[in-house]
């Protein structure tokens, strides 16, 4: 595929890359990993948040790209003449585990329960080998970060929900430049099992976050985001 950093698109002042689909944005990043640095799924909250307060993503700018994770983050695309599938975070980052190969990857973040299970399904059903993990319950990210260092992964896999995962990456990249990071959220959760996903038909319009409310009602403050993206958008102020 042609690099898609060539049609690049400035949101918010973060530069977002369209794919034409999981797969290809996946071979993209394990052909050059070491050349990747930080990608980060982007969607209504993270630019809603954003702009409120412009520096919560601000370290990432120069190291990261932003990918469309969700519906409305392919508008804005839309918006200026570029067309991207939806490139879900779980979904990206279940196809880079599935090519890894021999490559060395780190996975960060969740519980201990959570992250053994997931290391144990990732070599059981994937064959990764070259693999070493870490829960997200840690007092000092320079230790984390040596110990990244000292392994020298190919891939490292942040489970530390947003903001905390952008910041550790932006933090751990500056000492590991030659591995790439991508923050995933909740995707150990849903990889193992202990969260379901939406139905298919609910994420091929963009209501996958109004299942995730009904099924943890505590995002509702949450997703008022929603609500003030859409007066942005609808008001182009965004």
């Amino acid at each position: 595929m042609t690099d898609p950093r060539a049609s690049v698109v400035h949101i918010q002042g973060l530069p977002v890359l369209s794919f034409p689909g999981v797969a290809a944005a996946a071979r993209w990043i394990l052909d050059e990993p070491a050349d990747r640095g930080v990608a980060v799924a982007l969607n209504a909250e993270k630019l809603v948040t954003v702009r409120r307060d412009p520096e919560v993503l601000a370290p990432l700018k120069t190291k990261a790209f932003f990918y469309a994770d969700g519906m409305p983050v392919r508008w804005l695309l839309r918006r200026h003449g570029v067309s991207s599938a939806r490139v879900p975070g779980v979904e990206l980052w279940e196809e880079l585990m599935r090519n890894a190969g021999d490559r060395r990857v780190y996975l960060l973040g969740a519980s201990e329960e959570v992250n053994r299970a997931t290391a144990e399904k990732l070599e059981a059903e994937f064959g990764l080998r070259n693999l070493k993990r870490r829960n997200g319950y840690f007092d000092d990210p320079d230790a984390v970060i040596r110990e990244i260092q000292k392994f020298s992964p190919d891939i490292v896999s942040v489970a530390l929900g947003s903001p905390k995962q952008e910041a550790f990456m932006a933090r751990a990249h500056d000492a590991c430049p030659n591995t790439f990071f991508m923050g995933v959220g909740g995707s150990y959760d849903v990889f193992v099992g202990r969260v379901a996903r939406a139905p298919k038909w609910m994420q091929s319009i963009g209501l996958e976050w109004a299942y995730r409310t009904i099924r943890q009602p505590q995002r509702i403050l949450r997703n008022v985001s929603y609500l003030e993206f859409m007066y942005l958008y609808l008001a182009r102020k965004i």
